[in-house]
C-alpha cells in the first residue's frame, strides 16, 4: 500500500454536517502528486453525497508540504489547536507542542 484517505463524518449532531478527513502517503511515494489524487478523489466523494456542508482537517503545523496541499486544494487556515496531535516529527522526536492548524473547505451552497 503507498497511501490511503477516508473522511468520516461527525457522531453527533453538533458535527454530523462536517466530514474529518485522515490521509498518509509512504515515504517513498511523497512528492509525486500521490496525495493530491487522493485528496481530491476524497472531496469529489464528499461533495456528491448528502449530508456535508464541510470538511475540516487538522494538520500539525510543522508539516509545511501539507499545509500547501491543502491550501492549494481550496482549504483555508482558521485557528490553531494546541496540544492536539502527537505525532512524531520525521527527523525523531515528538511535536513539541502538539499544535495543529485547523483548515476547513466549505461546500457553498450546502446549509449547515
Amino acid at each position: 500500500m503507498v497511501g490511503l484517505v477516508g473522511i468520516v463524518g461527525g457522531q453527533s449532531d453538533f458535527d454530523r454536517h462536517q466530514g474529518t478527513p485522515g490521509i498518509s502517503v509512504a515515504r517513498g511515494w511523497r512528492g509525486q502528486g500521490l496525495g493530491r489524487a487522493l485528496m481530491e478523489g476524497a472531496i469529489a466523494e464528499a461533495r456528491s453525497g448528502p449530508g456535508f456542508c464541510r470538511i475540516e482537517l487538522i494538520c500539525v503545523t510543522w508539516n509545511t508540504n501539507a499545509i500547501a496541499l491543502y491550501e492549494s486544494l481550496g482549504f483555508t487556515i482558521e485557528g490553531a489547536q494546541a496540544q492536539g496531535r502527537e505525532i512524531p516529527r520525521p527527523a525523531g522526536g515528538r511535536n513539541p507542542d502538539g499544535a495543529g492548524v485547523v483548515a476547513p473547505l466549505p461546500f457553498p451552497g450546502r446549509r449547515c
